[in-house]
């Protein structure tokens, strides 16, 4: 995914959570191919799931003390993600469905050893898992 050098919301590079909420149409993805680089371009409603490279989630002001929130997902794919999310909502209003209806396309979601970002739109049912 190709992001900008600095963001217009915090110092540093702009995060791929970013460009995913606040681009519209097609998203520039370079692919690595047999024969070399290839860029092609993708509709965004239509992405499931970005792993990132860096768990930028960590990165954004309330992080550390967000709600965490241990749970399952479905996807329309069939495919289930069990994992953490971070609820960054104000107290009492840091319940998992105020997460499940935060503004924005795409959601965090962290599993053992890897972040990944969740499209919404895909995503078809989310539980909490107790602890």
């Amino acid at each position: 995914v190709f992001v900008a050098g600095s963001s217009a919301w915090h110092d540093g590079p702009e995060r791929v959570g970013e460009l995913l909420h606040e681009h519209e149409g097609f998203l520039p993805f370079e692919l690595q191919t047999q024969t070399g680089p290839r860029i092609v371009l993708i509709n965004p409603d239509h992405i499931l799931i970005i792993e990132l490279a860096e768990d930028e989630a960590r990165s954004d002001p309330g992080y550390v003390v967000a709600r965490r929130q241990a749970v399952s997902v479905l996807l329309t794919s069939g495919q289930r993600i069990s994992g953490e999310v971070r609820v960054h909502r104000p107290e009492g209003q840091d319940r998992l469905s105020d997460w499940s209806r935060q503004p924005g396309r795409f959601r965090y979601i962290e599993t053992t050893g890897r972040a990944l970002l969740l499209n919404a739109s895909h995503i078809v049912e989310v539980s909490e898992i107790p602890e």
